[in-house]
C-alpha cells in the first residue's frame, strides 16, 4: 500500500500533514481520507469562520501569501 490508504503501524508516531486550502473541496474529501490512514492532519484556512470541525484534525487560520514560514513552524 502507499499513499492515503497507508495506515500507520501501532507504536509508530503518526506522520503529519499539511493541507491548504482545507476548506475546499479536494479539502472536504481529503481530509477524512489522511485521518483514516492514520495521520496527523493540520489543516490551514484563511478565514476563522469557514474553518469546518472535524474531530482530529487541527485548524490554522492563516494568509499563505504570507505567513510560510510562521505557519510551517507551527505544524
Amino acid at each position: 500500500m502507499t499513499g492515503v490508504d497507508e495506515v500507520v503501524p501501532d507504536g509508530v508516531a503518526p506522520r503529519r500533514v499539511a493541507v491548504i486550502g482545507a476548506t475546499s473541496l479536494i479539502g472536504d474529501f481529503l481530509l477524512p481520507q489522511l485521518l483514516k490512514a492514520g495521520y496527523d492532519v493540520h489543516a490551514l484556512s484563511r478565514n476563522a469562520k469557514t474553518q469546518k470541525i472535524s474531530e482530529g484534525v487541527s485548524w490554522h487560520q492563516a494568509d499563505i501569501s504570507g505567513d510560510v514560514p510562521y505557519i510551517l513552524s507551527e505544524v
